[in-house]
């Protein structure tokens, strides 16, 4: 195994990494498996990464905590606007009655929209699947994602760009799977518009 190195200091402007010593139990089993463990116990750690997320911005809310390409130029979003828009995203969810029954669906690379979208399913509670680009982009029969969808039975779906996702969208049902008929899921595209600017009514 390479060993993890880092750069020099004049090579670019990034902050040195302070990674976990490396501690693993490896385990041989009679089946050809190997399972590894981490030996090291786990030290003390807020479970809820929307309180995670909240402490961030108090701590520092001018800081920048997202960015993307936006044409020639930069979409930059703080850590204060990021919590504005998470809360009205997470008031959006809570009122379209979203559920660890009725959870959320991405078909979407990687993305600011989608870290807010992913964060507000933290602040409302709702679990958020995000699902490989390559299940809707690449695949010809959308089989995975067919039976992704059929085991999830999301109650929206997210799509950032209905152009390239536009087959996965409505994926011709597997006739081997339930015979159960799936409850409809409303299509939310970036260019839809924002939810109401109200305060999140429901806590993790």
């Amino acid at each position: 195994m390479n060993a993890i190195t880092q750069p020099p200091a004049s090579a670019a402007p990034v902050r040195p990494i302070s990674y976990a010593d490396v501690d693993v139990v490896r385990e041989a089993r009679p089946d050809g498996s190997i399972v590894l463990r981490a030996a090291a116990p786990l030290k003390p750690h807020d479970p809820s990464l929307a309180r995670l997320f909240r402490a961030a911005v108090e701590a520092a809310p001018t800081r920048t905590f997202l960015a993307e390409r936006a044409g020639e130029g930069w979409r930059k979003v703080t850590y204060a606007q990021a919590r504005a828009s998470v809360d009205r995203l997470a008031q959006a969810l809570i009122e379209r009655n979203l559920s660890p029954e009725r959870p959320v669906l991405i078909l979407s690379g990687n993305s600011v929209d989608h870290a807010l979208l992913m964060l507000a399913g933290f602040t409302a509670g709702v679990p958020v699947a995000p699902i490989s680009v390559a299940y809707s982009l690449q695949s010809q029969d959308h089989a995975k994602l067919r039976q992704i969808a059929a085991l999830l039975e999301p109650g929206l779906v997210y799509v950032a760009d209905t152009g390239p996702f536009a087959k996965a969208r409505r994926p011709r049902r597997d006739p081997r799977s339930s015979a159960r008929k799936p409850r409809p899921a409303p299509t939310r595209s970036r260019n839809s518009s924002s939810p109401p600017d109200r305060p999140v009514t429901r806590r993790p």
